[in-house]
């Protein structure tokens, strides 16, 4: 067929050629990261890619898996049973340190977040590092969200997008990465005069 690559950047015989071997494949698996999670047309494209799951499960193939890569190398997988089983330990601890009785009410995920800051019940967002105004499925939403805050915090050890997509005021806390030598820093000096 022909050569124009059109969005895809593949020809249509490319095309044609991977549409072959999904609907040849015994099994499938769709992967895929924050390049895709954080594109502008992210919401969209992931739908894209589960109806081409979906098209095993109607055409009686084995049912497809879909995973999401998340996080940084610093992330481990943790199973729902470990985790509430390490927050309830975390939380007593927290209690019993600092002498107060934490909540225990589940909060919201992201979404839920998102829908919060939009109705006006979440007035201050605080980031503890991450690329949150980046790397959630809608962005244009996320960003009004953010910026319907009152007040939005970021704790970094550098900037990004999150940064400039804030609230009515924005707090911008630069945090040490303690992973990197202290050496590999680029000096800072500041002149006594122009500190008062």
């Amino acid at each position: 067929m022909g050569s124009d690559r059109g969005e895809s950047g593949l020809s249509h015989d490319q095309i044609d050629e991977a549409a072959l071997l999904y609907a040849q494949s015994e099994r499938v698996i769709a992967c895929w990261g924050m390049g895709i999670t954080q594109h502008e047309r992210s919401v969209a494209t992931i739908q894209m890619i589960a109806n081409l799951l979906l098209l095993r499960v109607i055409s009686v193939a084995p049912a497809p898996e879909r995973v999401r890569f998340a996080g940084t190398a610093m992330c481990k997988a943790i199973a729902p049973w470990e985790l509430r089983s390490t927050v309830a330990r975390l939380l007593e601890r927290l209690g019993r340190v600092f002498q107060f009785d934490p909540p225990r009410a589940p909060g919201v995920d992201t979404i839920g977040a998102i829908e919060a800051m939009l109705a006006g019940r979440a007035k201050v967002f605080f980031a503890m590092g991450g690329n949150f105004a980046a790397s959630t499925p809608d962005t244009a939403t996320t960003w009004k969200a953010l910026r319907s805050c009152e007040l939005t915090v970021h704790v970094a050890t550098k900037f990004n997008r999150s940064h400039v997509v804030h609230g009515r005021q924005a707090l911008m806390l630069l945090a040490w990465d303690g992973r990197k030598s202290i050496s590999s820093r680029p000096a800072c000096k500041v002149s006594p005069s122009k500190t008062r």
